[in-house]
C-alpha cells in the first residue's frame, strides 16, 4: 500500500513520468521518508555532498551560494514535486550549495545506487543533466513535436504530408451508424438515408446497446445491385445482403494506409478499430473523408479562393479551410508555421473582398491600402477572431477629391468590414477597424497620429501604439505604409518618454508564478484554478520584444523575425535571442493545443489554461519559460530605467 502510493506521486511529477513501472517500483523499494521541521540545513556549505537525491513529497526549500564577499544569495527555490542534489550525488560539480527548509517538509531520499541506474535512462538523465533553461525547453518542444522534423508550414509544403501523418482516428467525424442483423432492408435503407451514409455496419450489440462485434457491411451499391436489381424483398433482414467480414483498418495507422487498402481491396469504406482496446469500434473512414483530408490542405484550399466569386463563396472556403488547423498541429507543424499559413489564407481572403469592393462601388478615387494590426498584422493569429484593421490613402490634391475619397471609403470600408463578418470574422469591441473614421484617414492624418503618440503619449495612446506598431500592409498600395513607418519609427527612437510608456506597459502583466514557484491562479469565476496564457504569457514578452524593435528600428512585425533581426543588430546576446524564442514557440503551442482540444468539443476557444490538466513536464516546463518572461521583464527594467521614470 505505502509502496503503491509512492509509485501514484511519482507518475505525477517530471522526470519520474518518464521511468517505466519496474523504474518506480525500485524507487517506492529503495526510498526512504524523512522529516525536515521549519529552517533545517539539509546541506550546507561544509558537508555539501549529498547520499542521497531529495524529493520534495510536502513543504519548500531554498538553496543559496555565497558570493565573493561571503554574502548569501538566493539561487532558487524548489518545491512538491521538485528534486535537489543530483550533481553532488553524482559528483558532477562542486555543489557549494546550502539547502534550507521554508517550512515543514517531507522529503523522499533516494539512495545514490538507486539514482545511478535509474541514470541509464536516457530520458530521466538528459532531464537533470540539461545545461541550461534552453536545452530542457527545446528539449519538450521537440518532444511535443512528437520527435518528427517539420517545415516551415508554408502553402506549398503542408498539405503534402497531411495524409502520409495524419492519425486515421482523427478522421473519424461523426458517430457510427449500424444495426442488427434482423433489421429489415427497408429499416437499414431509412436509416442511412436519415444520416445521409453510403454503408451501414450490422453488428452484435451488448447490454447497453453499443456494437461489440460488427459482422458485415452493407453499400449503397449492395442495395442497389442485391436489392433493386435482383427484386430483393425489402422486408426481410439486412444479414441476407451484407458483406462480410467488414474490412477494419488500426485507429494509429495513417491516412495513407487506409486509402491503400480502399484501392487493393477496391472499397470505398473501412472501419476503424482501437487496437489497444480490444478492437474496440471508432467509427468508419471513407474515400470522401481522405478527399476532404487533401481538400481541406491550405494548397487546394489557396486555388479555391482564387476561383470563389462571391462573399458567400469566400465564407464557405474559409470555413473549410481552417479546419486544417488541428490536423497541422497534430501533424507537428510548429505554431510560428501555422499563424504563417492561416495568415497567408487570411490575406486572400482579404484580397479577393478588396477586389470585390472595387467592382461593387467602382476604382477608387486615390490610391489606398488596407492595413492589419494586432495578431494578424503580427502573422500570430490562428482560429478567427475579431477584426483588427483600418485604412490609408494618398493625400488628396484639394478638398473636392478630399471629399470624394472621403465618401467612397467611408463605403468601400463598410462594405468590406460587413463581408469580413460574413465570413466568420465579428467585429472588433474596441471599434479597431477601417469602418471607425479615425482608422480610414489619408496618409498626412495618419502620420500626425503617430506623432501625437509618440510626443505626447498618454496611457490610451500607448495602449493604441501597441497594436498600431503591428501594422502590416495587406492590400492596395504598400508604399503608403512604408512612407508613414520610414518617418513615424525613427522618431519613436528617439522619444524617450514614449519608449518609458512602452517599457511600463511591457513589465506590467508578470508571469503568473509565486514566491514558492506556485501558479498563481483565478481564484474565483468561470476560470477558477486556471490562468491567462496570452495575458500573461505571450503577451509580456511579444510587449517586450516589440519595444527591442522599436527602440531599434526593426521593420519586421512577426516576433520571431523582429528577434533575429535583434540578433543581427546584436542588441541581445544571441543564447537570450534564443531562450526567448523557444518559451514563445512552448506558449503558442501549450495555448493552439488548448484551444484545438476546445474546438473539438464544439466550445469556443479561449486563453485560459489549467496547469492541473498539464503533465508535469510541461508544468516544469511552463516555470522555466516563466522565469524567461521575469528575467526579460527585468533586462527591460534595467535598460529603460530612466524612461520609465521620466513617464510617470
Amino acid at each position: 500500500m505505502i509502496q503503491q502510493i509512492t509509485i501514484d506521486f511519482l507518475r505525477k511529477h517530471a522526470p519520474y513520468d518518464l521511468l517505466g513501472d519496474s523504474e518506480l517500483t525500485l524507487i517506492a523499494k529503495t526510498a526512504s521518508l524523512d522529516f525536515f521541521p521549519s529552517e533545517t540545513r539539509i546541506y550546507t556549505q561544509e558537508n555539501s555532498k549529498a547520499e542521497s537525491l531529495y524529493l520534495i513529497q510536502k513543504g519548500c526549500v531554498r538553496m543559496t551560494a555565497q558570493d565573493a564577499n561571503g554574502q548569501d544569495i538566493l539561487m532558487d527555490m524548489r518545491s512538491e514535486g521538485e528534486s535537489f542534489g543530483i550533481l553532488s550525488l553524482l559528483n558532477l560539480g562542486t555543489a557549494l550549495m546550502t539547502v534550507t527548509t521554508l517550512e515543514d517538509t517531507l522529503c523522499y531520499l533516494i539512495p545514490k545506487n538507486t539514482v545511478q541506474t535509474l541514470m541509464q535512462n536516457q530520458r530521466f538523465s538528459e532531464y537533470f543533466l540539461r545545461g541550461s533553461t534552453q536545452r530542457y525547453l527545446m528539449r519538450t518542444l521537440n518532444e511535443m513535436r512528437q520527435s518528427r522534423q517539420r517545415g516551415e508550414g508554408s502553402l506549398q509544403t503542408a498539405p503534402d504530408r497531411l495524409i502520409f501523418t495524419t492519425a486515421v482516428r482523427h478522421l473519424v467525424k461523426r458517430q457510427l451508424v449500424w444495426c442488427v442483423p434482423d433489421t429489415s432492408i427497408r429499416q437499414a435503407a431509412q436509416m442511412m438515408a436519415k444520416h445521409k451514409i453510403g454503408s451501414i455496419i450490422v453488428a452484435l450489440q451488448d447490454h447497453a446497446s453499443a456494437p461489440v462485434q460488427p459482422l458485415g457491411i452493407v453499400t449503397d451499391t449492395d442495395l442497389r445491385n442485391k436489392v433493386i436489381a435482383e427484386g430483393h424483398d425489402a422486408g426481410l433482414p439486412i444479414r441476407g445482403i451484407m458483406t462480410s467480414p467488414v474490412k477494419t483498418i488500426d485507429g494509429d495507422q495513417l491516412a495513407f494506409e487506409a486509402l491503400l487498402r480502399m484501392i487493393n481491396a477496391s472499397i470505398h469504406s473501412l472501419l476503424v478499430v482501437d487496437g489497444n482496446h480490444g478492437n474496440a469500434v471508432l467509427g468508419m473512414v471513407t474515400q470522401h473523408d481522405l478527399i476532404l483530408l487533401q481538400s481541406n490542405s491550405p494548397l487546394i484550399v489557396s486555388k479555391q479562393l482564387r476561383r470563389d466569386a462571391s462573399v458567400a463563396d469566400l465564407a464557405k472556403t474559409l470555413n473549410s479551410a481552417h479546419q486544417f488547423i488541428p490536423l497541422m498541429v497534430k501533424e507537428g507543424v510548429n505554431p510560428g508555421g501555422v499563424g504563417r499559413v492561416v495568415a497567408e489564407v487570411n490575406d486572400q481572403v482579404l484580397s479577393r473582398l478588396l477586389s470585390m469592393a472595387e467592382r461593387t462601388l467602382g476604382a477608387p478615387p486615390l490610391p489606398y491600402c488596407w492595413v492589419v494590426l494586432g495578431s494578424e498584422g503580427r502573422k500570430e493569429q490562428t482560429f478567427k477572431t475579431d477584426q483588427d484593421n483600418g485604412l490609408i490613402y494618398a493625400d488628396p490634391n484639394d478638398e473636392a477629391q478630399a471629399e470624394a475619397a472621403s465618401a467612397y471609403f467611408e463605403r468601400f470600408a463598410s462594405w468590406v468590414n460587413d463581408a469580413l463578418i460574413q465570413c466568420g470574422f465579428p467585429r472588433c469591441p474596441g471599434n479597431y477597424m477601417a469602418s471607425n473614421p479615425r482608422w480610414r484617414q489619408p496618409l498626412s492624418q495618419w502620420r500626425k497620429t503617430y506623432l501625437t503618440w509618440i510626443n505626447t503619449p498618454e496611457p490610451t495612446d500607448v495602449m493604441n501604439a501597441t497594436i498600431f506598431f503591428d501594422m502590416r500592409p495587406a492590400g492596395g498600395d504598400e508604399s503608403l505604409v512604408e512612407a508613414l513607418l520610414a518617418e513615424v519609427l525613427p522618431r519613436a527612437q528617439r522619444a524617450g518618454r514614449f519608449m518609458g510608456h512602452l517599457a511600463r506597459l511591457a513589465v506590467q502583466n508578470t508571469p503568473p508564478v509565486g514566491f514558492f514557484r506556485s501558479f498563481l491562479l483565478e481564484s474565483t469565476g468561470p476560470h477558477k484554478g486556471a490562468f491567462d496564457i496570452k495575458k500573461r504569457g505571450v503577451m509580456p514578452l511579444t510587449d517586450a520584444i516589440r519595444l527591442y524593435a522599436i527602440a531599434n528600428g526593426v521593420r519586421a512585425t512577426n516576433t520571431l523575425e523582429r528577434l533575429e533581426d535583434l540578433r543581427k543588430a546584436d542588441v541581445l546576446a544571441s543564447e537570450q535571442i534564443d531562450e526567448m524564442k523557444d518559451t514563445l514557440e512552448f506558449l503558442a503551442l501549450l495555448r493552439l493545443k488548448h484551444q484545438v482540444e476546445q474546438a473539438a468539443n464544439g466550445e469556443k476557444p479561449d486563453n485560459f489554461i489549467n496547469p492541473n490538466e498539464l503533465s508535469s513536464v510541461e508544468r516544469s516546463t511552463l516555470r522555466e519559460t516563466f522565469q524567461v518572461i521575469s528575467n526579460t521583464q527585468a533586462d527591460l527594467s534595467d535598460r529603460y530605467r530612466g524612461f520609465m521614470n521620466s513617464a510617470v
